[in-house]
């Protein structure tokens, strides 16, 4: 008793997946309830590792068929992966749930880095 090695679990698994990479692109708005969302949105820093998608403060997974899904707070982000580009749409919730505006863009993305 005493000697030996100390047990040490093993490192997890790094996996990379067919979307990993850094995407930029944009968001068109494509539903303006009160008038007040911006029409063009520039997108940057979108980055996939795995099966783990990251923007901002979003935080979300896409599935092996390229499908996604991203949330922040009450802000969802959905759409697809296919090759080099990413396509889908963002609805943006601020304000608070007496006095709140909603804003739909379409998000259009293609990779720019591994």
């Amino acid at each position: 008793m005493g000697g030996g090695f100390p047990i040490r679990a093993p490192e997890p698994l790094v996996t990379t997946g067919p979307f990993d990479g850094v995407y930029t692109g944009t968001a068109v708005v494509k539903a303006n309830t009160n008038f007040a969302c911006g029409e063009q949105i520039p997108l940057g820093g979108f980055r996939v590792d795995g099966n783990t998608i990251r923007f901002g403060g979003f935080r979300g997974k896409v599935e092996p068929d390229g499908s996604a899904s991203l949330s922040f707070g009450r802000n969802q982000m959905n759409g697809r992966f296919t090759g080099n580009t990413f396509h889908g749409e963002v609805t943006l919730i601020t304000g608070s749930h007496l006095d709140w505006v909603s804003c739909t863009y379409r998000a259009d993305l293609s990779r720019v880095a591994p």
